[in-house]
């Protein structure tokens, strides 16, 4: 089984399927939002701006997606006295969308890179802080980002059995044996949690 390991910035490399996953997932998630909620022009830019944003971020193509989101827009636009989205709207909240995607955050793409759960333990770590949260309260504190739209934390986050200080080795993932992953978080300043 092959493992992820650290990017240049030290966060997790995540492969580009796994980025394309999040991004069907995200939009997929704003669709359903559309469809229960109606299309209107404010909340049509909502979703449009965080889904530019994780597209921007993962260096994805967003002419594509741009036209499935602006498709579900159309059909479920409401007729309202005023922020009545049609095509001419959709088409300028997309473009603004894409504009500023650079300068939003894209809070998912952040979780998958900057958490690992760690199996033996029951818990996420996150890399850049070595903070650790239980896997209990891991699924609520991030409710909104994951937004109901991904799985469990432990079927969202890159999973190690256990979190090491081994100065011998640089930072990463190591497979001991068929099943045990570690991750060494010792050669960046990092430490394991206490």
């Amino acid at each position: 089984m092959q493992y992820l390991n650290l990017n240049n910035q030290g966060l997790v490399d995540r492969t580009p399927e796994d980025l394309n996953q999040l991004v069907e997932a995200s939009l997929d998630h704003w669709i359903d939002k559309l469809a229960v909620s109606g299309a209107e022009q404010w909340n049509f830019l909502s979703g449009a701006s965080l889904l530019a944003a994780e597209v921007y971020t993962n260096g994805l193509e967003w002419k594509s997606i741009a036209s499935r989101y602006k498709g579900a827009g159309l059909l479920y636009a409401v007729d309202a006295d005023e922020d009545v989205l049609d095509d001419k709207e959709a088409d300028r909240c997309l473009e603004l969308a894409w504009q500023w995607a650079r300068w939003r955050a894209a809070p998912r793409t952040n979780l998958l890179r900057e958490w690992i759960w760690v199996y033996d333990e029951r818990h996420a770590y996150h890399i850049p802080t070595c903070g650790v949260v239980d896997m209990c309260d891991f699924g609520p504190l991030f409710t909104d980002v994951r937004c109901e739209l991904l799985l469990d934390p432990e079927d969202l986050l890159l999973a190690v059995d256990k979190v090491v200080c081994d100065g011998a080795r640089e930072a990463g993932f190591y497979q001991v044996d068929e099943d045990t992953v570690l991750f060494n978080a010792v050669s960046q300043g990092l430490s394991a949690p206490l």
